[in-house]
C-alpha cells in the first residue's frame, strides 16, 4: 500500500470537520513546499550566475564605444 493510500485510506474514517483540517494541513505544506522549493531555485540561481561571471571583473576592456552599435531605439 503506498503512503497516499495509507493517508487517505485514515481520512476517510475521520468525521467531516477533521477531513477537512487534513486537508488544511495538506494546503500548509504544499505551501512550505513550495516556499522552500522556490527559494532553493532562487538561491541556485543566484549562485550559478555568480559563478558564470567570476573573474569578468578583472577582465580587461577591449572594445571602445566606437565598437558599440546601435540598435536604432
Amino acid at each position: 500500500m503506498s503512503t497516499l493510500e495509507l493517508i487517505s485510506g485514515k481520512a476517510r474514517r475521520l468525521p467531516q470537520a477533521l477531513q477537512e483540517e487534513v486537508a488544511d494541513f495538506t494546503d500548509y505544506l504544499l505551501h512550505k513546499f513550495e516556499q522552500h522549493t522556490s527559494l532553493a531555485d532562487r538561491q541556485w540561481s543566484a549562485a550559478s550566475m555568480s559563478n558564470a561571471v567570476r573573474g569578468f571583473e578583472d577582465d580587461p576592456v577591449t572594445y571602445s564605444n566606437s565598437d558599440v552599435k546601435g540598435n536604432g531605439l
